[in-house]
């Protein structure tokens, strides 16, 4: 079954790394998710997110010029 590249939810889920089951650069998704982010320090918080959380804030640190989204204006 074929799907719309665009017609995804907006679901969130987190990947731990365990370094000999998922080596850096490999790709274990099937290609049709994006990488939107990173925990690179207080990882400590992920075992306390639950269903029904909700982000409030995100920050983009890096990367920005390659946001691409013509249906939001970006300032920046």
């Amino acid at each position: 079954q074929e799907f719309d590249d665009n017609s995804a939810s907006s679901q969130v889920f987190w990947l731990l790394k365990e370094s000999e089951l998922t080596p850096s650069n490999s790709n274990i998704l099937d290609g049709r998710y994006s990488v939107f982010g990173y925990v690179t320090e207080n990882e400590d918080f992920l075992a306390d997110l639950k269903v029904g959380d909700v982000i409030e804030s995100i920050q983009v640190v890096s990367g920005l010029d390659n946001l691409v989204n013509p249906s939001y204006k970006i300032v920046g």
